[in-house]
Parts: structure tokens; C-alpha cells; sequence
């Protein structure tokens, strides 16, 4: 796993949810004015899974999470965020909080994440 920044996480999150144009860099206009830690697996060179966490007192929130298609379904994604909690863990971090996709909830579950509530989301996809 390597630290990468904001950039490299738009990438694969425009890559891994079908996004063109500017998609996540358009919506990221500065880096937050928490601590932020962002990790990606690197396969053959090229970083195809992602996670970062922007921590706030005594909670992680994690946010950002995505895999590239043709390498989904690895446990890359899960590797990374265990990662990045375990790390904010260890610097004394209590809580993690997230908001999971019906695709990514699984996962977070065998994280050890519990559903506490629903939010809706809207994404914009392409006609037909």
C-alpha cells in the first residue's frame, strides 16, 4: 500500500464508478482541514483501489473507497481501510464512521461496521 493524493483518488473513483469528465476532482476544490490520510494497492505499477480517512477528534471518517473494474472483488479495498483504521486505531482515533453503498455495505460489515441509519443516494448516470 502507498500514500497517494486527492488527485490519484479522483481517478480511481471516476475510473471504478464510470464517471468522465471531472467528476471527484471537480467536487474537491481543497484538501479538508482535518488530518487525512489516503492509501492505495498498487498492482503492476498502477493504483487501482483506494481508501482515505479524515479523522476529527475522536472519529475516522472514512470515505472515498474504490477499486477499478477488472480488479473489484479482491479484498483490495478491505485491506486498505483495515489499514487506515487500524493506523488511526493506534494514534488513539475511537470511532469510525462511513456511508456505504448497497455494493460496498458487505464489506464494511466484515470490518466490523454495524448499519445504524439510511440516507439516500443520487448519482448521475448515463442514458439507456
Amino acid at each position: 500500500l502507498v500514500e497517494v493524493d486527492l488527485g490519484e483518488i479522483s481517478r480511481i473513483n471516476d475510473l471504478a464508478y464510470g464517471i468522465e469528465g471531472p467528476g471527484w476532482g471537480a467536487a474537491i476544490d481543497r484538501d479538508p482541514d482535518l488530518p487525512v490520510r489516503a492509501l492505495a494497492a498498487v498492482i503492476d505499477g498502477e493504483p487501482v483501489s483506494c481508501a482515505i480517512v479524515i479523522e476529527g477528534y475522536d472519529d475516522v471518517c472514512v470515505t472515498g473507497v474504490a477499486t477499478v473494474p477488472g480488479h473489484q472483488c479482491q479484498g483490495l479495498a478491505a485491506a486498505i481501510v483495515a489499514r487506515l483504521l487500524t493506523d488511526s486505531r493506534d494514534r488513539g482515533i475511537r470511532t469510525g464512521t462511513l456511508q456505504a453503498s448497497t455494493a460496498g455495505a458487505p464489506v464494511y460489515e466484515r470490518l466490523g461496521f454495524s448499519d445504524v441509519g439510511f440516507i439516500e443516494l443520487w448519482e448521475l448516470r448515463k442514458p439507456g
